[in-house]
């Protein structure tokens, strides 16, 4: 691989303007594990909302000053998720939707929110772009947390069997636009997973672990890679990476006939913590098992009220 020496970015790590955008905002656009990671009711949750904040920044940052050393390096190797918020006044989603991708090229933002007070995006862009965006936007770092649903975490930690048959893994916008893309990146991440949970794999477990920010890593995957790896690394046999054919998402099946087990708690969380981090998921989530639930449809499509079924529907 070529490399080109290039100075020094003169650029601060994060925009100095970022910090207006709270996590009190956040939570207003999406139900995730951040409200649990930054509580509301947390008299810290803002400084510590902050600190993660500037945690991806400067990752954001560091990742493209590595791949800008690289001649042959393209720009979604070095992007990153962000949160972009317009509150252009008396104007639609629409019109919000071209002031953000007027500048984040390629078009391929994805809505999050749309109200009459701001449309947000999320936006897979490099650090640089992000920085410049002009200030009638609102720009913000995806955290892990930010990522996942609202309890997802302690649902399959409670019963992974009925809560976690799979994960899908919704990837940012740019990155493995076409099926053949996704299947290579499926292969990457099922390579990487074994490497993880290697036994001499202390390097790639130091790596996750350096991605999380502290907070995050007590709080919400707290105890990661604590668990003896060997016994992780012989349920990996059971996972399966697979790529969506239509649609732009990787997935593994066989979560929960790998990580049944409590003695595997720790595997799973750290499974759901090394693919948090990665920048080419914009947002992922286990997938429970299918059931029939016929008599809740009933009521649900007769009245709407729990157990009413009417003689006429």
């Amino acid at each position: 691989m070529k490399y080109l020496l290039l100075p020094a970015l003169a650029v601060s790590y994060r925009p100095h303007d970022s910090i207006k955008f709270s996590h009190h905002d956040f939570h207003k656009l999406l139900s995730t594990e951040a409200e649990n990671e930054f509580h509301p009711n947390n008299p810290n949750a803002s400084f510590l909302w902050n600190q993660a904040a500037d945690h991806e920044w400067e990752k954001s940052e560091s990742l493209q000053r590595r791949h800008l050393q690289q001649v042959d390096s393209n720009p979604s190797d070095f992007s990153t998720p962000f949160v972009v918020c317009s509150s252009l006044a008396n104007s639609q989603g629409f019109h919000r939707k071209l002031e953000i991708e007027e500048h984040f090229k390629p078009k391929k933002a994805f809505p999050l929110y749309n109200k009459d007070d701001k449309s947000c995006y999320s936006i897979h862009a490099t650090h640089s772009t992000a920085t410049a965006a002009p200030a009638s936007l609102t720009v913000h770092p995806f955290t892990p947390s930010m990522k996942l649903p609202k309890n997802s975490l302690s649902s399959i930690v409670k019963d992974v069997t009925n809560n976690a048959e799979s994960i899908q893994m919704n990837l940012c916008k740019t990155h493995a636009i076409t099926y053949e893309s996704r299947v290579q990146f499926s292969n990457k991440l099922s390579q990487e997973v074994n490497d993880l949970f290697e036994e001499d794999s202390s390097s790639h477990r130091t790596l996750v672990e350096s991605d999380l920010h502290q907070h995050t890593s007590n709080n919400l995957f707290s105890g990661i890679l604590s668990s003896n790896t060997s016994e992780c690394a012989k349920q990996l046999e059971y996972l399966r990476f697979a790529a969506a054919k239509e649609f732009e998402y990787v997935y593994v099946d066989g979560v929960s006939l790998a990580f049944s087990s409590p003695v595997h708690e720790q595997c799973l969380i750290s499974l759901f913590a090394f693919l948090a981090t990665r920048n080419e998921i914009c947002s992922l989530s286990p997938k429970p098992r299918m059931q029939l639930r016929n008599a809740e449809a009933q009521w649900i499509v007769q009245s709407g009220s729990p157990n009413s079924r009417p003689f006429w529907e």
